[in-house]
């Protein structure tokens, strides 16, 4: 397997990656911050932390509007599938876009 394939399959799982890291990041600040008797030391690594988190954030949502364009891309320029199923793909891909887009990487897109 090329190495290119295994940067988008990573690419392409992403989403459901970052979504499970944000959803402990924010549980976890939601905890550490219902204490009221935070140190001020805590308190700024924990808006550090956050500023990293953002930061994650923009650079995932760039990664996800590639793969978007990438998959998009790759579903016209590729010949096993038939014009009917490209549109349904695109449709696919259009509603339920990072529900959709691993399904047609691993199924029809992978080498």
């Amino acid at each position: 397997m090329h190495k290119t394939n295994r940067v988008w399959d990573v690419l392409v799982l992403w989403p459901f990656i970052y979504l499970i890291l944000a959803i402990i990041f924010t549980v976890v600040i939601s905890f550490i911050t219902t204490d009221a008797s935070i140190p001020e030391e805590v308190m700024g690594a924990l808006v550090a932390l956050g500023s990293l988190f953002f930061l994650i954030h923009i650079t995932s949502i760039v990664l996800m509007i590639v793969v978007y364009i990438y998959a998009i891309h790759r579903l016209y320029t590729q010949t096993r599938l038939p014009d009917d199923e490209k549109k349904k793909w695109l449709i696919l891909i259009i509603l339920f876009n990072f529900i959709a887009i691993p399904f047609l990487h691993f199924m029809y897109l992978r080498k």
